[in-house]
């Protein structure tokens, strides 16, 4: 088909990789078991664990307060030198940014294509 017959905003794309991080899921596949099982992804912390993580007592004591989080494993496991960024950098980023940029990666990794070699758009 020509440009005119198949205007850009109706060309097909293709999902050819996937990836996700997910609280008590490393990626798709555990998610995708932890759903199939019926468990649910949240952490609930005691007491205790939460006065050590800082938490006061008297933010606990707050009716609206809730003592569960979704957890990422490894968040702070960035490789900032692979990203091309300075540690000091990587410590100034958004955590979300971080991740992001790794779940993007592993997307590409997934796909089966190499980056370098490929001719066409990819798009993450």
């Amino acid at each position: 088909m020509s440009d005119e017959q198949n205007p850009p905003e109706l060309e097909a794309i293709a999902v050819i990789g996937m990836a996700g991080r997910f609280p008590s899921a490393k990626n798709i596949a555990e998610f995708w078991e932890m759903l199939c099982k019926g468990r649910e992804g949240i952490s609930h912390f005691s007491r205790e664990e939460l006065l050590e993580s800082g938490t006061s007592l008297r933010s606990q004591d707050d009716p609206d307060f809730v003592s569960a989080s979704g957890v990422i494993a490894d968040a702070d496991k960035f490789d900032a030198d692979f990203f091309g960024f300075s540690p000091n950098e990587a410590r100034l980023m958004d955590p979300q940014q971080r991740l992001f940029l790794e779940t993007a990666y592993h997307a590409l990794e997934t796909s089966g294509y190499a980056p370098d070699l490929y001719t066409g758009l990819i798009s993450v």
